[in-house]
């Protein structure tokens, strides 16, 4: 049965996932397509002119890609949508904007999982520690595996975007260089071109090594 503590992280969870998805929702209806086609360039799914899709989790990360890390203007599609629609305070509304507005790409590694409710993780990028919460992900991740993600940090747990990226051993060994150029010092000061590259060159590697074939989504 769980701690009181990890009811209350579940509950925060849930409310938080159903308003980011509801955002997310909405964003996706709104993206222009030359906006995905931008994406889908920087991250691999594109091929003779065309959109490349392979299954539904690389139309996931294609769109998240596009409505995080592709700018006009240095604002995103998630900024624009944050700067015109400001929630009430002190609302769930309010915290689940304020992550969106601040979420960060990055790769995981798995420590320990509460079952029902998420997973201890250590995030290899900014080196820390933190509970990530998700059910499903509880039940299935073991201690070392490894994905990729962007993250949403709230006081108590963070949690994905949704659109996940398993890592196998032929892919972190491809993008250890990668992570080796961004100390967790640089890493904080890079603006949203430069983390957008970051993000692409880990998706990509991703991508290439059929990540998306083997994805439980969080």
């Amino acid at each position: 049965m769980l701690t009181k503590e990890y009811r209350h992280v579940l509950g925060q969870y849930r409310k938080m996932r159903s308003i980011t998805r509801q955002i997310h929702t909405t964003l996706m209806n709104r993206l222009p397509l030359p906006v995905l086609q931008a994406a889908a360039r920087k991250i691999g799914l594109w091929d003779n002119g065309k959109v490349l899709l392979g299954n539904d989790t690389e139309m996931t990360v294609l769109v998240d890609y596009a409505l995080y890390d592709c700018f006009k203007s240095g604002m995103s599609s998630v900024d624009c949508y944050v700067a015109e629609n400001p929630p009430d305070a002190d609302t769930d509304q309010a915290l689940a904007m304020t992550a969106m507005g601040k979420a960060y790409y990055s790769v995981l590694r798995v420590d320990e999982s509460v079952m029902g409710a998420g997973v201890w993780v250590k995030d290899l990028l900014f080196q820390q520690e933190y509970f990530l919460a998700d059910v499903g992900f509880s039940n299935t991740a073991m201690a070392g595996f490894i994905l990729a993600g962007r993250m949403f940090s709230f006081e108590d747990f963070a949690m994905t975007s949704g659109a996940a990226l398993p890592v196998s051993e032929k892919t972190f060994l491809k993008i250890v260089p990668c992570m080796e150029e961004y100390t967790p010092g640089r890493m904080r000061k890079l603006n949203g071109p430069g983390r957008a590259n970051l993000s692409a060159r880990i998706i990509k590697s991703c991508l290439s090594d059929g990540g998306s074939s083997s994805i439980a989504f969080l």
